[in-house]
């Protein structure tokens, strides 16, 4: 067992009232529909001035555990490591990695918004 509590949930895009844009499920992760998602001024493309890469950039994220949103494997050595995590944002950091090719690393937060 994971250690996450909800089955799955649904990733919503405000358009002019929310629309499904995808999925997160804990059998099978995130499943996100990008052609689906319309950006500020309705474009469904990627805005002007915003790279689709990252690469060559490591990414220090911070994470509190909050199941489902975040749990953390306690045998793990390295809490550092993506592989120590599960639950939805550890799943969308590691799409949102493949998708724009940069590396990470979570740091653990004992508090929401300070450290």
């Amino acid at each position: 067992s994971s250690g996450i509590n909800a089955e799955y949930g649904d990733i919503m895009n405000f358009r002019s009232g929310f629309q499904k844009v995808g999925t997160w499920s804990s059998a099978s992760g995130l499943d996100l529909q990008t052609e689906n998602i319309v950006f500020q001024g309705s474009s469904t493309s990627i805005p002007s001035g915003y790279g689709s890469t990252l690469t060559g950039y490591h990414i220090r994220i911070g994470v509190v555990q909050e199941p489902p949103i975040a749990f953390l494997n306690q045998s793990c050595v390295n809490k550092t490591q993506p592989s120590c995590w599960t639950g939805w944002n550890p799943d969308i950091i590691a799409n949102l990695a493949t998708k724009l090719n940069f590396t990470y690393e979570f740091i653990e937060n004992q508090r929401y918004g300070g450290y």
